[in-house]
């Protein structure tokens, strides 16, 4: 049993340390470029640019992960942030995200309002930020969140 918790261990370590430098790897990544008018699209743009999966780097700093002796045999369990299964599997469009999370994500990428028509930037007023929240979420909603497999490349990685 020893030798089975062992290899495990060995392996969780292995998916763990891969997964970490998954997230913070360039890679490419679609941008839409969206022009709205009443509400509905009118047209867009897309741009292949890098970009890394983790922005405040919260997700790699969560992942962990643990062996369990169960009454089979053993089970390696990884854990992470609730949000790593988003960045994992994408989000589909239709369906925008918390606005709590989007307000997060505004503040930690440090995006400022910008106004449309002079080209230059807005207080960061509560109203502003509500705006650029909602718009940031509209867009989501119709375009979707490409998935980022990077726990499928790194148990790829650490098998023999």
């Amino acid at each position: 049993m020893s030798n089975v918790k062992d290899t495990l261990d060995r392996f969780g370590a292995l998916v763990v340390e891969r997964a970490k430098k998954e997230l913070n790897a360039l890679k490419p990544r679609k941008v839409y470029r969206a022009r709205w008018k009443r509400g509905r699209l009118k047209s867009f743009q897309v741009k292949i640019k890098q970009h890394r999966a983790d922005s405040s780097g919260a997700l790699k700093n969560s992942l962990q992960y643990d062996v369990v002796e169960t009454s089979q045999g053993a089970t390696l369990v990884i854990e992470s942030l609730d949000y790593g299964v988003y960045v994992q599997e994408g989000r589909l469009p239709g369906r925008g995200i918390p606005t709590r999370a989007m307000a997060k994500y505004i503040r930690d990428k440090k995006i400022r309002p910008q106004d449309t028509v002079n080209g230059g930037f807005l207080k960061k007023t509560p109203e502003n930020l509500k705006a650029m929240a909602f718009m940031m979420n509209r867009k989501i909603k119709y375009f979707g969140i490409e998935p980022n497999p990077f726990m499928n490349e790194a148990i790829a990685f650490a098998q023999p």
